[in-house]
């Protein structure tokens, strides 16, 4: 218990030395934090380099579905709504179909961007995985600051950016840091709701969820 207190005594120590109002000193710190999220997050994306495809089993379906699915040809566009002809089903659903239509989409978009094909989907989906945490990282920033205050906002997000297993999880395209993010942007906007009523809060909780 001597650590945290020593950290929370340092904090305490900076916020009444600082030159800055309150709002800016804590949305400074946020940023840093997030930086930091950002930084363990990225290191080491390419960690399996020289394997010719992903040793984490849950990825590596996930990824082969993905290279499997493109879009039908415009003269044969019809196909597309056609379940059982249709090249856009992956005939594989276990962690539903979002994931694999994200990826896909991306990667179109940066053959669009670059004119050459995504050679190897890893990099590419594990890249969409850290930036999922380190939004989530964010929202812990401000869920915590809305529901208690933004000292408490500081430190949960602190502590998420350094959990292991959240920076461990994106280092994989797989479901858990997708989930996660859309798990605290559904309850975020369940509090505007809570707290505002409005119908714009509403539509985007129900979304998340």
């Amino acid at each position: 218990m001597q650590v945290p207190s020593k950290i929370y005594l340092i904090y305490r120590s900076v916020r009444s030395s600082s030159v800055l109002n309150p709002e800016v000193f804590h949305l400074f710190i946020a940023a840093f934090i997030i930086f930091i999220a950002l930084y363990f997050r990225v290191f080491g994306l390419n960690w399996d380099n020289g394997y010719y495809w992903s040793p984490h089993p849950d990825e590596r379906a996930i990824l082969s579905k993905v290279a499997s699915i493109h879009l039908p040809e415009l003269n044969n566009f019809k196909t597309l709504f056609i379940a059982q002809e249709s090249p856009w089903n992956p005939r594989w659903f276990p962690y539903g179909s979002f994931p694999l239509y994200l990826l896909k989409g991306v990667s179109y978009i940066s053959q669009l961007a670059t004119g050459e094909p995504v050679a190897d989907l890893r990099a590419l989906g594990r890249s969409i995985s850290a930036l999922a945490d380190v939004t989530t990282v964010a929202l812990v920033f401000f869920v915590g600051r809305m529901l208690y205050g933004r000292t408490v906002g500081i430190f949960a997000s602190l502590f998420t950016a350094l959990a292991v297993i959240h920076i461990q999880l994106s280092h994989f395209f797989a479901v858990d840091t997708i989930q996660t993010l859309f798990a605290i942007s559904a309850l975020f906007f369940m509090y505007r709701i809570s707290t505002m009523g409005t119908i714009k809060a509403s539509i985007m909780a129900g979304i998340f969820i």
